[in-house]
C-alpha cells in the first residue's frame, strides 16, 4: 500500500537522532503499528464497499484479510506492552 513510507521515514528519522536506547527500540515496533493501522482502514473502507456492491465473495476474503491484521496489530500491542514494562524497570530514575 502507498502510505507505508511516511511511517517508515519517521522511523528512520527517530531511530538516528540523539534519543534513548529504549525509544530507538521502541521507534521500528511503532512504525509496524501504524502500518498495521493503516492496513486495517485499507481492508476495512474495502470490504465495505464491497458489501455496498454486493460481492460477497470479496467481502469474506477482506473480511478474514482484516482478521489476519487485526489479530498482527493485536500480537503488536502485547510486544509493545512487555517493551514499555521492560524499559520502564530500567529507565533511570528522576532526581529531585
Amino acid at each position: 500500500m502507498p502510505g507505508h513510507g511516511r511511517p517508515i521515514k519517521e522511523d528512520n528519522e527517530t531511530i538516528s537522532e540523539d534519543a534513548t536506547p529504549a525509544v530507538k527500540d521502541a521507534a521500528p515496533l511503532a512504525t509496524a503499528q501504524r502500518v498495521e493501522h493503516y492496513e486495517i482502514a485499507g481492508y476495512g473502507t474495502v470490504r465495505t464497499f464491497a458489501n455496498l456492491l454486493a460481492q460477497p465473495k470479496a467481502s469474506s476474503l477482506l473480511g478474514k484479510t482484516l482478521k489476519k491484521e487485526a489479530d498482527t496489530d493485536k500480537k503488536l500491542t502485547t510486544v509493545a506492552k512487555k517493551l514499555n514494562l521492560k524499559t520502564r524497570r530500567v529507565a533511570p530514575k528522576k532526581t529531585k
